[in-house]
């Protein structure tokens, strides 16, 4: 018979099971205040005292060793997720109740807030809401929020989520909105608004629908049908691709000189295409050589031009603060601020060409840049592949347990399990999509991590569930 004990405010049972565990896929916590279990809805957490920081591992319908934690009774609320009833506890492991069918299937990452898609068509945001980055229609300057809130308003059949420093938009397959700061035009509207908590539609050109999207810190970019750019926001190092005459633009302006363009990424001051062909362009700031031109040392351009010493086409790009990576055949090769390893050519400095990142043992499907104006890191995994990162680790950013040295290689992210079929990097945190469930570790001083607290951690913490 299950012994019923009392965790936070909820009674939940506890179940003997099996002798020996088999491989786990997902580590879990089971006996905090303000959580129960953060496996995945069918999963049981089951004992495995052996794993620092955790308590427990992840397996499904049962366990073959140590305690599982399952509530025996209806209405006793240890389901996490949409809509559960949990006698006032906090709920963990971002992922649906287990009667329902939504789960969170896209995350994305800005300076110091996170936004993710759940698969009912929801959008969550949680962190800063300084200026309304999570576009639930409310500003909170003084305290920010520590789980995710609902977009309201938002659009549906979003496909992409881009987020910058202080702005978040998304795509559907005919428009894409923005909300959040709007200083120097990032929401892409035409006005002159400082601020919209609530998503507003971007004043693309009504014959064009978009097929990609790009945030950086403080502009935006669409690559479009027919493969043309636009972009919007500040330009003060020529990051729209317009003369520096052009302060800024809160209408989306056409790229001059692309074309073909498949896929976009935004950094703190630079842009990138990827192109049909495989090509990659870039303009902007190249201070830290971040255009990726062999030879070319003024700080900034915003004529676009092609990266020099690829190596062969792109397949995926990816853009962090000052650096830019790209996956060319079965390996990652990045170029342009290295200074905390975030390049991972094993060593701590600028590439103005392209480096290949070394100890990545497969050619990632998800590629992820992240960073600040002093910091930057970088990330990848997917399906088979564990998530890896490297680069600045002050934060905890690269979620391998360890602080302040940098990593200037590739490693594994510690206590992540399964490979993540979502990944995304923010100014100095990290966020996944693995087993049904949003994980987030690094620097959490604005609750961009999601898991209701503000403590920074170096290991992948799951989210509090929405409700």
């Amino acid at each position: 018979m299950a012994r019923r004990v009392l965790i936070g405010l909820t009674w939940v049972a506890l179940v003997a099971c099996e002798p020996s565990i088999p491989e786990a896929t997902l580590l879990c916590r089971r006996a905090e205040a303000t959580s129960l279990t953060n496996c995945p809805p069918g999963f049981f957490c089951c004992a495995a005292p052996e794993r620092e920081g955790f308590d427990g591992v992840c397996h499904r319908g049962g366990c073959d060793g140590g305690t599982s934690m399952e509530d025996t009774d209806a209405g006793a609320g240890v389901d996490a997720g949409f809509g559960a009833s949990d006698g006032g506890a906090r709920r963990d492991a971002g992922t649906a109740d287990a009667g329902l069918s939504a789960i969170p299937t896209h995350v994305a990452a800005g300076a110091a807030h996170t936004c993710a898609r759940w698969s009912d068509d929801r959008l969550f945001c949680w962190g800063s809401n300084v200026d309304g980055r999570l576009g639930n229609g409310e500003i909170r300057v003084a305290e920010p929020e520590t789980a995710p809130v609902e977009v309201v308003n938002a659009p549906s059949g979003v496909e992409q989520l881009a987020l910058g420093g202080s702005h978040s938009c998304a795509r559907t397959a005919d428009a894409v909105y923005c909300w959040g700061s709007n200083a120097d035009g990032q929401l892409g509207d035409r006005t002159v608004r400082t601020f919209a908590e609530r998503p507003s539609r971007a004043a693309l050109p009504s014959a064009l629908t978009p097929i990609a999207l790009g945030a950086g810190q403080d502009h935006a970019c669409a690559v479009v049908t027919g493969g043309a750019v636009f972009c919007w926001g500040r330009n003060h190092a020529g990051q729209l691709g317009q003369p520096l005459t052009v302060a800024s633009s809160p209408t989306p302006l056409e790229v001059p000189g692309i074309d073909r363009a498949a896929e976009v990424v935004a950094g703190l001051a630079h842009t990138c295409v990827r192109r049909t062909d495989g090509a990659v362009w870039c303009w902007g700031r190249n201070v830290q050589r971040e255009l990726g031109r062999s030879g070319f040392t003024d700080a900034f351009s915003e004529l676009p031009a092609s990266v020099n010493m690829l190596g062969g086409p792109a397949s995926r790009l990816a853009a962090g603060a000052r650096h830019t990576c790209a996956v060319v055949d079965d390996e990652v090769r990045c170029w342009g601020a290295g200074g905390n390893g975030q390049l991972g050519q094993g060593e701590e400095r600028d590439a103005a060409l392209p480096v290949t990142v070394m100890a990545l043992p497969a050619r990632p499907a998800r590629l992820a840049g992240g960073g600040t104006a002093t910091v930057g890191h970088t990330c990848a995994g997917g399906p088979g592949l564990a998530a890896h990162c490297w680069g600045a680790r002050i934060s905890g950013q690269l979620g391998d347990g360890m602080w302040l040295s940098n990593r200037s290689v590739a490693a594994p992210v510690s206590t992540l399990g399964a490979a993540p079929s979502d990944l995304t990097a923010g100014g100095e945190h990290t966020c996944a999509i693995v087993g049904g469930a949003v994980l987030c570790w690094g620097k959490n001083t604005d609750g961009q991590l999601g898991d209701g607290t503000t403590t920074t951690v170096n290991r992948p913490t799951p989210i509090v569930a929405p409700r």
